[in-house]
């Protein structure tokens, strides 16, 4: 399991010339402190300014933990060379370690303006779990048994089922059909006409959390006119995206098709840079020859002015 390591100070600090004021045995504390990424667990620091009947004329300062936790720490006689460092698991509730400064330590180096601090510096070791992805859509919804899908996505004589509340929210344009008294919302049903089955599907499946198969890069395009037809912005960009990673010589005409027809101005950009870097071998290309003429206008006037 991958760890966190957490680091805090505590400083004990009193009066030097009080030191005799105490009984041992007496203990003074100070605040609590969380330790972070722990779920709960704090620690904190009991001192006996007198030490106790085992370690008498001490400052014996006990390290206290609410919980188990793998801890570094070191006792520091602040203004002296005093220090100390222990590695210690704490296996159960309020176990303790100790640090001990006898008073006789307490030399004129050690009290500055008439005090004595002492701090302690502790490294928690907080076991941390691996992060969770987060579920896809489609997971929840599947799981949602008490809202089942309730529109029916017709493409000719093939059908599924998706949920109106998630594809009225993701889609402007199927919100407006469901907003008004349409047929579609009187039917739940959406006829999608200009649109083979599997490239909706792919699509709604994409929507829903599902990772798209192994397409050419013209079922990829295919399926950016669906979600810009429907105005799912978020598939947009994301494929956009794999777009522009993808552009080859190979790949070339699909892609500029598209950000041709649907006016995508920054891919227009950058196909035109690659035009002209590549232009002798797209050229030859059937892909691209055979595109609409003013596609193939446009990219070879472009290139005759960077000429």
């Amino acid at each position: 399991m991958p760890e966190n390591i957490v680091k805090d100070s505590i400083f004990v600090e009193f009066e030097a010339g009080l030191l005799n004021n105490f009984a041992p045995g007496e203990k003074l504390s100070t605040a609590k402190r969380i330790i972070e990424n722990s779920n709960g667990n704090y620690w904190w620091v009991d001192y006996y300014p007198a030490g106790d009947k085992m370690y008498p004329n001490t400052l014996l300062c006990i390290f206290c933990v609410e919980k188990a936790v793998q801890t570094e720490y070191t006792y520091t006689l602040l203004n002296s060379a005093l220090t100390g460092s222990n590695n210690y698991a704490f296996v159960k509730c309020k176990e303790l370690s100790s640090g001990i400064f006898k008073h006789g330590m307490f030399k004129d180096t050690a009290v500055k303006n008439g005090k004595v601090i002492v701090e302690i510096t502790a490294r928690f070791t907080v076991i941390m779990l691996n992060a969770q992805k987060a579920p896809p859509m489609h997971f929840l919804l599947d799981s949602s048994k008490h809202c089942d899908p309730d529109v029916d996505i017709v493409v000719g004589e093939k059908q599924f089922k998706v949920h109106n509340g998630y594809i009225t929210m993701i889609s402007p344009v199927f919100y407006a059909m469901f907003d008004h008294d349409t047929k579609e919302a009187r039917n739940n049903c959406i006829p999608i006409p200009d649109f083979d089955f599997d490239i909706v599907k792919n699509a709604i499946d994409f929507c829903y959390g599902n990772e798209l198969p192994q397409l050419s890069i013209w079922k990829v395009v295919d399926v950016l006119r669906f979600a810009d037809k429907y105005d799912i912005r978020g598939v947009t960009t994301i494929l956009e995206g794999v777009l522009l990673d993808n552009l080859t010589v190979n790949t070339f005409s699909a892609i500029a098709d598209y950000a041709w027809q649907f006016n995508k101005d920054n891919i227009q950009q950058k196909c035109v840079s690659f035009f002209n870097k590549n232009r002798a071998e797209i050229s030859k290309l059937e892909e691209f020859v055979t595109l609409s003429p003013e596609i193939v206008m446009m990219y070879l006037k472009e290139s005759i002015l960077v000429d």
